[in-house]
């Protein structure tokens, strides 16, 4: 990928994740959380280390897309597909599958994160060939099937399941109930996010290390269960239920799952990231493994599928959500509890 083409391409990626954001959020602070985000993760732009820009040709040798492939920020064992595009007269003709089979290709020949044996320098000039990598168009994806091409985050991974209609429409209902949450969390305050409707709340906060943390769940024999904050509520969804749930596909780091942030803007994001994180490692299976008992890993529940998992988390993410926009109805009509 050239410095020209890795300006347009960051120009394109940016204006899609502000327009996805900004469903959820004010637009001013969309934008800056993406440039924040290309920030971070592409520090060096082009020349940043186990990170490559790739741009796709045809047999033909036309550019028809290009893909951002990485290590997983959150395992860095896997690589992850941070971005996928196909140019707008190539759309709808299977190159956006075909761009993902030449990426999972490119990140083989490289290891299991996509990262060769030494770290990448640099990815222009004499890269070129490398980088513009060749995609077939015998791929065999039929146009009527393509679920589209212009994709970011979940949607790219979703677009690998048009021959999975369980998967397919698994992930769509997990979306509806994605889409609705965070716009029931928009435009929350601080107050709003830590508010205690009743005394003694179960909820987040700051303890003598300085660190933010949800407070421990209640007991089953609590009777009655104590109250719990919005707060809380978001850090059972994001950390306590999807990011634990991760633990049935990988390895994964659970040794201060409690930690959480102490403000509304930071839990958004974080139940973002959790929530994007669990659907991404649940569209990459496929309907035959989503079927298939999830073996070892998962402990007692080697003899359950991960459509059963996926059904508990989607039940889990779906009611508490609800409960959230309760809670949010209830502040903003000024509830007082009982005398």
């Amino acid at each position: 990928m050239t410095e020209i083409e890795y300006a347009a391409a960051t120009e394109h990626r940016e204006a899609e994740s502000v327009r996805v954001l900004s469903k959820v959020m004010p637009e001013d602070l969309a934008v800056e959380r993406v440039r924040r985000g290309t920030a971070r993760f592409l520090p060096d732009g082009l020349d940043t280390a186990d990170h490559y820009l790739l741009t796709a040709e045809n047999e033909a040798g036309e550019a028809v897309g290009n893909t951002w492939i990485g290590p997983d920020p959150s395992n860095a064992s896997a690589a992850w597909v941070y971005d996928l595009n196909v140019f707008t007269p190539f759309r709808r003709r299977g190159y956006g599958t075909a761009i993902l089979t030449a990426a999972e290709a490119f990140r083989r020949r490289r290891g299991p994160n996509g990262v060769g044996p030494e770290r990448r320098r640099r990815q222009r000039g004499s890269d070129r060939a490398v980088s513009r990598s060749r995609v077939r168009r015998d791929v065999h994806v039929h146009a009527e099937e393509d679920p589209g091409d212009d994709v970011t985050g979940l949607e790219t991974a979703m677009s690998t399941n048009e021959h999975d209609p369980i998967t397919r429409d698994l992930m769509h209902t997990f979306e509806d109930i994605r889409s609705r949450t965070f716009a029931r969390l928009e435009g929350m305050t601080d107050a709003e996010y830590l508010w205690q409707p009743v005394p003694d709340c179960v909820t987040v906060r700051a303890h003598s290390d300085g660190v933010v943390r949800a407070d421990p769940c209640p007991p089953d024999s609590a009777d009655p269960s104590p109250f719990t904050t919005i707060a809380w509520r978001m850090w059972h969804i994001g950390a306590d239920c999807l990011r634990h749930y991760r633990a049935f596909f990988e390895d994964t780091d659970l040794t201060d799952v409690n930690v959480w942030p102490g403000t509304a803007d930071e839990a958004v994001q974080a139940l973002a990231d959790d929530w994007a994180n669990f659907e991404s490692r649940l569209a990459a299976l496929g309907d035959k493994r989503l079927l298939e008992p999830m073996g070892p890993r998962a402990k007692a529940f080697a003899e359950k599928t991960y459509l059963q998992l996926a059904l508990f988390a989607l039940d889990e993410a779906a009611h508490h959500a609800a409960e959230l926009g309760v809670l949010r109805d209830l502040y903003v009509h000024g509830f007082k509890t009982a005398a």
